[in-house]
């Protein structure tokens, strides 16, 4: 066997081996993210994110009939949740304006 022969046989089985991984690293099913996934039924709309700060799934609730906002957490650290804040979005649109921040125009 000349080493011509050897060197072909090697790179073949090298080629083989690259395709097979292709192949299996190819076939996987990506990974699952719920991020941004919404879903309504009845009088409540729901979706979900994370936070960037921390290691925590957020779920966001919203009663459409009462106008409130729910806001509940999951910790991944330590399976469980618990609720972070709820806001009644019906007095959102009764707030007064606040003046844009910065510096205020002077009229002369």
């Amino acid at each position: 066997m000349d080493s011509r022969n050897f060197t072909i046989g090697i790179l073949s089985v090298t080629g083989v081996m690259l395709l097979t991984a292709v192949l299996v690293i190819g076939s996987r099913p990506p990974q699952a993210i719920a991020s941004g996934m919404t879903a309504a039924g009845g009088d409540y709309s729901m979706t979900v994110g994370a936070s960037t700060s921390t290691d925590e799934e957020l779920l966001y609730v919203i009663d459409v009939r009462t106008g409130r906002l729910t806001v509940y957490r999951f910790d991944t650290n330590r399976p469980q949740i618990e609720l972070v804040h709820g806001v009644d979005l019906t007095q959102l649109g009764n707030a007064p304006q606040q003046p844009p921040a910065g510096n205020p125009r002077r009229r002369p």
